[in-house]
């Protein structure tokens, strides 16, 4: 059920105080949310629904992670050099309210999320009116993570074959993890149909 139409509901039947509040979140809700694992191709897919549909506000939540290192003061490599779970919360923390702030400023725009939004047991926090999982093959995801990190002088472990094995289990995992969230696979066509 949309939220509106359950704020309606409410409104019906006497709830003011907990239709207002249905409202207020519903003013918070993205028009959809695009994730998969690493190099499934989200970024690239976001940069053609912005293409083709220029009234669409976009953001990678990668930048959210960036833009809350930064305003940490902390090196980009601090998750692997000086990483603290007090850190992590307060990154998270920030990354939220970043998050938080860029739904409000374009509330009532047509707002497209991509990226993973949990990182360990810290989840971002917003709603998504299409949740999505765009579907790529652990495997084709895999070896286009390899390709991009050998062009960008990236990781250097893609050659041991338990590391291979163990990056396409963790896709394997990321994508169950998103069903179990609700979210659905789709291609990138279908996908692109809902804008």
């Amino acid at each position: 059920m949309r939220l509106k139409s359950l704020a309606k509901k409410l409104f019906l039947l006497g709830l003011k105080k907990e239709a207002a509040s249905i409202i207020k979140l519903s003013q918070k809700e993205v028009f959809a949310h695009i994730s998969g694992p690493s190099g499934s191709g989200k970024t690239t897919l976001m940069e053609e629904i912005k293409a083709l549909n220029p009234d669409v506000v976009e953001k990678d939540l990668d930048e959210f992670d960036e833009e809350a290192t930064e305003e940490m003061g902390l090196d980009k490599n601090w998750k692997q050099t000086s990483w603290s779970e007090d850190a992590q919360k307060e990154h998270y923390a920030i990354k939220q309210s970043l998050l938080d702030n860029f739904i409000e400023q374009n509330s009532g725009s047509k707002i497209l999320l991509v990226g993973l939004h949990t990182e360990g047991d810290d989840s971002l926090s917003f709603n998504a009116r299409h949740k999505i999982i765009l579907d790529t093959s652990p495997a084709e995801s895999i070896k286009r993570r390899i390709k991009r990190d050998k062009e960008s002088g990236g990781w250097n472990f893609w050659d041991d074959k338990d590391s291979l094995t163990s990056e396409i289990e963790e896709s394997k995992k990321v994508i169950s993890d998103l069903k179990s969230e609700g979210y659905t696979s789709m291609s990138p066509e279908e996908i692109l149909s809902l804008f």
